[in-house]
C-alpha cells in the first residue's frame, strides 16, 4: 500500500499571496499552469508580462519557478515598457 500526503500552505504580504502546493508541477498564475517542457519554453519566458495578486507554485521549487512567481507578484510595468520591482504599500 502506498500513501501520499499533499502539502499546501500560503504566505501573504499585503494584498499579495504566494501559495505553495506539493501537488502542483510548475507554476499557476490566474488559473493557467506553466510548466517547462521539452519544447524548450521556459516558465520565465512564458510568464514574462504577467502581473497578479496570487501565484501558486510547486513545493519542491527552484529558481526556474520561484523567480517568475515573485516577478508576477511584485513587478510593476511602466508605460514605457520597463519593469521595476515594487513593494506592497510603497510607491
Amino acid at each position: 500500500m502506498r500513501v501520499e500526503w499533499g502539502m499546501r500552505f500560503d504566505m501573504e504580504r499585503g494584498p499579495k499571496r504566494l501559495i505553495v502546493d506539493s501537488d502542483l508541477h510548475g507554476l499557476r498564475i490566474n488559473g493557467t499552469e506553466y510548466v517547462s517542457g521539452r519544447d524548450g519554453f521556459l516558465i520565465y519566458d512564458q510568464t514574462r508580462d504577467l502581473q497578479t495578486d496570487e501565484v501558486e507554485l510547486q513545493r519542491s521549487t527552484n529558481t526556474s519557478t520561484l523567480i517568475p512567481a515573485l516577478r508576477a507578484l511584485f513587478t510593476a510595468h511602466s508605460g514605457d515598457g520597463h519593469q521595476t520591482l515594487r513593494r506592497p504599500g510603497v510607491d
